[in-house]
Formats: C-alpha cells, sequence, structure tokens
C-alpha cells in the first residue's frame, strides 16, 4: 500500500504538498503543517498570491484562541506526495493523493509554513502517529 511518513520535530509535522488551482493544473510546492485539531484547511497570502486564487466566498474562521476573524475562502486543489513502498516500479518515486478543497484564507504569513493542514484533507487517509513518526496511506 503507498504510503507516506515524516517524523514529528518539535511537536510539529511539516510536509511538503503540492497545490494548483485544479486537478491536472500545474502544481505549486509549499510546506505545510499537519493540525489534527483543525476542522479546515486554511492557505497563506502567499499561497494566494502564487496560485492566483480569487475569493469565491467569505467565512469567519474561528482560530485555536476562539477568536473570528473574517476572511476569504477560496477553492484549491491540494496534494500531498505519496511514495510508493521499496517494491515500486523501476523509476518510479512519488505519485501525488488529493482532493479539492474549499479552503480558508490566512491573514498573515506564518513562520515555516504556508497551507495549514486540516481533517477535511487529513481525514481522506489512514493516519498513524506512533514512535515520534506519522505516518499516511490510502
Amino acid at each position: 500500500m503507498p504510503t507516506f511518513s515524516q517524523a514529528v520535530v518539535d511537536g510539529r509535522i511539516i510536509i511538503n504538498v503540492g497545490l494548483s488551482v485544479r486537478a491536472g493544473e500545474p502544481r505549486h510546492g509549499f510546506r505545510a503543517l499537519l493540525d489534527t485539531g483543525a476542522q479546515s484547511t486554511a492557505i497563506s497570502p502567499n499561497v494566494v498570491g502564487q496560485l492566483g486564487l480569487l475569493p469565491t466566498g467569505s467565512l469567519n474562521l474561528v482560530v485555536a484562541s476562539g477568536q473570528t476573524i473574517p476572511t476569504f475562502q477560496y477553492s484549491a486543489w491540494v496534494d500531498i506526495p505519496i511514495q510508493y513502498p521499496q517494491a515500486a516500479p523501476e523509476g518510479g518515486t512519488n505519485f501525488f493523493s488529493g482532493k479539492e478543497l474549499s479552503v480558508a484564507g490566512l491573514i498573515y504569513n506564518p513562520d515555516g509554513y504556508d497551507v495549514l493542514l486540516g481533517m477535511d484533507m487529513i481525514g481522506i487517509f489512514h493516519t498513524t502517529i506512533y514512535n515520534n513518526m506519522i505516518i499516511l496511506s490510502n
């Protein structure tokens, strides 16, 4: 079964993801923080600018502090690279597994990542956190 694994470093899981305006379009690479406490995925102004996204609506985003922040909503295709196991076909390295999401716009550019991956994305995978590693498989 194809899987992706990443070490938990300093209590955070940062992975590289691909985002595009829609499926099949060129991907742009971004660093993402996996946040199992977030219901939805959110993107920084940097992502909005690089992809040229236009708002599809607005929403009130409730952040970890409980504060409600008005922001824009966007539509984007989000991909996580899932690696083949050791028996990968010759030359095979990665394939991507993802989906189109309605994402919230962050009002700031976080330090160290541009995408906050919430359970709307994480939940499409079988997720295991064990021995300071996260393992995603589909």
